[in-house]
């Protein structure tokens, strides 16, 4: 009975511990501690991966392209591509995710995340990622470079800035040619992608709701916010910032 009993112990300790080992091995090592949260290898990478998809998506851009960019920041097309690829070095990426779960820490123990207004944000904000996210990847599926273009491209790229082009290997000039192309592509077709997208859609108006009036008139806060802005009606002339706007535009863009 007590060898048995001790065959038991032993057993549920060796289970024990294999249960730790393959625990810690599946969320990496500490890298360090931040309050009472220990930040690990496994959520940093998993992170890191993140923001590689991020990246690809938010540029329209193949991941060997993306690649290019972060090993060669200066033959980014633009500024916004040249610190998007800067921010995926492992340290500044690691310190601006450091820095962000560390107000995340603060932020929730002091009960931030629990104000409604907040909630509200952060729907908000997943929504609109979410419809940014989705129009991008419809929009890869529809973009179509073809090699001549891709040549063609390249060429101009190379006469257009020879110091930085010019020295280039053909296959990474042709990335970046792609990448360009892509972009100016992406512009061109966005509307009609939404459009595609909203017509799997069933939207019925109510002919008894006047949206154009509620839209102007009938939300309070907005209507505070001309009278306090110095924009309502004065002596029946409207100088409603509404008909200088912007147009909507496609998610995302």
């Amino acid at each position: 009975m007590k060898s048995h009993l001790l065959k038991n112990t032993a057993l549920s300790g060796l289970l024990c511990w294999m249960l730790v080992f393959a625990l810690s091995c599946e969320q990496g090592e500490v890298i360090e501690k931040i309050g009472n949260e220990s930040i690990t290898t496994a959520e940093y990478e998993d992170n890191y991966n993140t923001s590689v998809e991020l990246a690809t998506r938010y540029a329209n851009a193949e991941k060997s392209t993306l690649y290019k960019l972060v090993c060669n920041p200066s033959l980014a097309p633009n500024a916004q591509a040249r610190d998007m690829a800067l921010q995926l070095a492992p340290g500044v990426n690691y310190q601006q995710f450091r820095d962000a779960r560390i107000v995340e820490i603060v932020a929730e123990e002091e009960g931030f995340l629990d104000r409604p207004v907040v909630q509200k944000i952060l729907e908000q904000t997943r929504r609109n990622t979410l419809a940014q996210l989705y129009v991008t990847e419809k929009l890869w599926e529809r973009i179509k470079i073809s090699e001549e273009d891709k040549q063609k491209t390249c060429q101009e790229l190379r006469k257009e800035d020879p110091a930085r082009v010019g020295p280039l290997p053909l296959d990474d000039c042709l990335r970046i040619a792609e990448g360009i192309l892509k972009t100016q592509q992406s512009r061109r077709e966005a509307q009609k992608v939404f459009d595609e997208i909203k017509e799997k859609v069933k939207i019925t108006k109510n002919e008894e709701f006047d949206r154009e009036d509620y839209l102007k008139n009938g939300l309070e806060l907005y209507t505070t916010i001309k009278t306090e802005g110095g924009c309502a009606d004065v002596d029946g002339e409207s100088t409603d910032p509404e008909t200088k706007a912007p147009a909507a535009q496609v998610p995302g863009f």
